[in-house]
């Protein structure tokens, strides 16, 4: 099977622009590290500066009354209690965690910004930070920029780095991976047509069972065939925007591949409840 570079999903905690929780003596006027994987603070006019400043040379003083909005999913709230424990005993600044995921937090910091309600430390998925840099919602990575560089992953700098000024700091790095149950098949089959082959005899849309279901409509879930065969976003490295090469002939290869796969499903699996499900036909054409 031929495999190709994985799609890759990058979490990070960004500053927001708006809202403010400590100031400092310093021109960039930037705060530290809560903790961890580098929920941090950022107040005042920090997005003035530009200067790569040791951060140990930046004395943080709060502002009156100062308070720090952090949003991150659920599953991430004892992690930044934690944290939040260790900035409040260091800075004296209560922090108030919300709810609220990193798939939807641009959107709602685009409102809530502004409004002055929103988040000081937000988790975002990486694929937003272009707009929200452009809204001018967050800030750069300038005080942390070598720090973080240096215990992160190269792909997650790539993606949080617009017209080479990085922002935010890297939390995971995640891309898909396919399981099969031995119960049901011996071996993972060396290409897509043992799959096929597998799904003939597999399928049965009464019994809602599939060899293969994945959302199409989503290229995060497709790129891996899509890439499979040769076809690409952006260049060859993901950054030219001139050159999408989805009308290329390796990506001809894998709409023709769609089109006799793909079908809906009447009982989507609870993994694509309420989305369009593309699974392998048991009836191959």
């Amino acid at each position: 099977m031929k495999r190709n570079k994985p799609a890759l999903f990058v979490l990070t905690f960004v500053l927001t622009f708006v809202l403010a929780a400590c100031g400092g003596n310093a021109p960039a006027n930037n705060g530290g590290n809560a903790a961890g994987n580098g929920a941090a603070n950022n107040g005042g006019n920090a997005a003035a500066n530009t200067g790569n400043e040791a951060a140990a040379d930046v004395e943080i003083v709060p502002e009156d009354g100062a308070k720090l909005i952090v949003w991150d999913s659920g599953d991430q709230k004892v992690f930044v209690e934690e944290a939040a424990k260790a900035f409040t005993e260091k800075y004296g600044v209560p922090v108030e965690f919300a709810e609220f995921g990193a798939d939807k937090s641009v959107e709602r910091i685009t409102t809530d910004g502004p409004a002055g309600v929103g988040a000081d430390v937000f988790a975002a998925v990486h694929d937003r930070t272009g707009s929200a840099v452009a809204a001018g919602l967050i800030l750069p990575n300038d005080l942390f920029e070598e720090e973080t560089k240096a215990r992160s992953y190269e792909t997650a700098i790539q993606a949080l780095t617009v017209d080479g000024m990085l922002y935010g700091f890297p939390k995971s790095v995640e891309t898909t991976a396919v399981f099969y149950n031995k119960d049901l098949i011996a071996e993972v089959p060396a290409t897509w047509d043992g799959v096929k082959t597998f799904a003939k005899t597999f399928n049965d849309e009464a019994a809602n069972k599939w060899a293969y279901m994945w959302e199409a409509g989503n290229g995060y879930w497709s790129y891996g065939i899509f890439g499979g065969y040769g076809a690409y976003v952006f260049g060859s490295d993901g950054s030219d925007v001139k050159d999408i090469g989805m009308n290329t002939p390796e990506a001809g290869k894998f709409y023709q591949t769609l089109s006799k796969t793909c079908c809906r499903s009447k009982r989507p699996t609870s993994r694509v409840t309420s989305r369009k499900a593309c699974s392998w036909k048991a009836s191959w054409r």
